[in-house]
């Protein structure tokens, strides 16, 4: 083999390694809570997520087509299983829309709730997770 040969394997051995998709971050979704069913005036909690392992998360979050009211969408930073913290972000979901956000570095644990304004009526909503590492 000559040098030309080795040095032309090496060249391509190091583009492969440098773009190799194993280097890139891995997406994982961690929550997924569609098709909840918010009432006026009453919040509920679609659930806690485990976020501390993770760079960056991605939410999305969605309204249904059949919905007429705005969704709101809370995102609590929380430490431990009831420590409440502070308030991340308070995404509002026009009716038959779909918002997405991104957070560096969300903390350790999220809980979400989900509400709507008024006195009557409801709204279905979807809210999506993902992390980066």
């Amino acid at each position: 083999m000559t040098i030309a040969t080795r040095c032309t394997i090496l060249m391509a051995a190091i583009i492969g390694t440098a773009l190799s998709p194993a280097d890139s971050a891995e997406t994982k979704l961690l929550f997924k809570a569609q098709g909840a069913t918010i009432s006026a005036g009453k919040a509920i909690d679609l659930g806690k997520v485990e976020v501390a392992s993770y760079s960056a998360i991605r939410v999305v979050a969605s309204t249904h087509p059949d919905s007429a009211a705005p969704a709101t969408i809370q995102l609590i930073l929380m430490e431990g299983d009831e420590q409440y913290l502070a308030s991340l972000d308070t995404i509002i979901v026009p009716p038959k829309s779909s918002t997405t956000r991104v957070y560096q570095v969300p903390g350790r644990k999220l809980l979400i709730q989900a509400a709507i304004d008024g006195s009557s009526g409801s709204t279905s909503v979807d809210v999506i997770v993902y992390g980066t590492q």
